[in-house]
């Protein structure tokens, strides 16, 4: 479900040596440690990172696992820097390096690099195609470290692949290239990856309108065990399947119970966008289901987190949530009070055109209800949230 590569801490895949280390040995290896830890303290930093990333390949033997990974860090200095031109030439100059194609868990990472690079400059085809390399890569046999890293990033390219259809409302053709894929899967993606991949064609699937083939598709990937459990993965089976079964009633108490589930998996990884998403939905229900309480309740749950974390566009939201609970139950008072919370929260961020006017709209909805507004505040709320919808696009 993490879109942002670059903040993933690149998995080491080093088998470790089984005679003893020389003093010598010992001592760049204990360097080589402690610059990987900088690198990885720096990821966001583009210049620092940039620095620590150089000199950790001038203490690396060329060819090797540990220089790969600078290098890594070096190219995604430039990653972060937006250069994607450059970031593609370097990564054209690694594979060519002598040692490159004998590391199959190194070339997952940089092929993923690859594919990020082509999905930000919106060369959809040629990230797919990047993806579904990943997925044909064969880790060395008893490598389980390759193993894992490879497995890692050909189920981080699943998602990205998702995303792109998602994206282009291309939903129906996900679906089909994620049944082609399971249905004659690549040896590691048959192995362990079986259930990833049914969880994104049933999700494309429902997206789709393809309800009942989805539910299906959904049922069966949850029958399955779980290969590595994570919060992250179980947010995500569990989000994924809720918004299936949201368009189909006699499945609703399973989607109110994947939702807390997906909820507090996520509350776990801190997956704040995520959380957001399956609260909001979740919301929904009760308010159309008039479970006022429980609707109310579920928002401060949110702020509670969103406050913990210093989250303000998360509170914001959550604010905007509530106000707009009170506004439906008529208790408009209580909604000035939330949506005047909202504006406090969003003040000094930066907070989104989509977001921005449908705070200005619930404002204007609700001092039509209250004494003591003029014409021309109203009509200010109005034409700010128009101005909004129109700048992103939004009727």
């Amino acid at each position: 479900m993490k879109l942002i590569f670059f903040l993933l801490l690149y998995a080491s895949c080093f088998s470790s040596c089984t005679s003893r280390l020389s003093p010598k040995d010992t001592e760049i290896k204990a360097l080589s440690d402690s610059l990987k830890v900088r690198c990885n303290d720096r990821i966001m930093q583009t210049d620092s990172l940039r620095i620590e990333a150089e000199n950790f390949m001038a203490h690396t033997q060329p060819g090797t696992p540990e220089y790969f990974l600078a290098r890594q860090y070096y190219i995604n200095s430039y990653f972060n820097e937006k250069n994607f031109p450059r970031v593609l030439e370097m990564l054209d100059e690694t594979e060519r390096m002598p040692g490159y194609k004998d590391l199959p868990a190194t070339q997952a990472n940089y092929l993923y690099t690859r594919s990020r690079c082509y999905q930000f400059m919106q060369q959809y085809d040629k990230a797919i195609a990047i993806s579904r390399q990943i997925m044909d890569l064969v880790p060395t046999p008893g490598d389980t470290l390759a193993h894992e890293g490879i497995r890692t990033r050909a189920v981080g390219a699943m998602n990205n692949v998702n995303n792109i259809f998602y994206f282009t409302n291309r939903t129906d053709q996900g679906a089909e290239w994620f049944h082609r894929l399971r249905t004659n899967p690549p040896a590691l993606l048959d192995e362990c990856c079986r259930r990833d991949m049914m969880i994104f064609e049933g999700y494309l699937r429902g997206l789709a309108g393809q309800k009942e083939r989805a539910e299906a598709v959904m049922d069966s990937a949850h029958a399955l065990p779980v290969y590595r459990k994570t919060a992250e993965n179980t947010f995500r089976d569990c989000s994924f399947a809720a918004s299936v079964y949201y368009a189909l009633p006699h499945r609703k108490d399973d989607m109110e119970r994947l939702l807390k589930h997906a909820i507090s998996e996520g509350r776990k990884d801190r997956y704040i966008p995520g959380i957001n998403w399956a609260m909001s939905l979740l919301g929904n229900i009760y308010s159309r289901q008039n479970r006022f309480q429980e609707a109310v309740q579920l928002q401060y749950q949110g702020l509670e987190i969103g406050l913990r974390l210093q989250d303000s566009v998360f509170c914001a939201r959550c604010y905007h949530e509530l106000s707009n609970l009170y506004y439906k139950w008529g208790m408009y008072p209580q909604a000035q009070y939330y949506i005047d919370k909202v504006f406090a929260w969003q003040e000094n961020t930066n907070t989104n055109l989509k977001d921005k006017g449908a705070y200005h709209l619930t404002k204007w909805s609700i001092v039509q209800k209250l004494p003591g507004y003029r014409r021309e505040e109203r009509l200010k709320l109005l034409a700010t949230a128009d101005s909004c919808f129109l700048l992103s696009e939004i009727k």
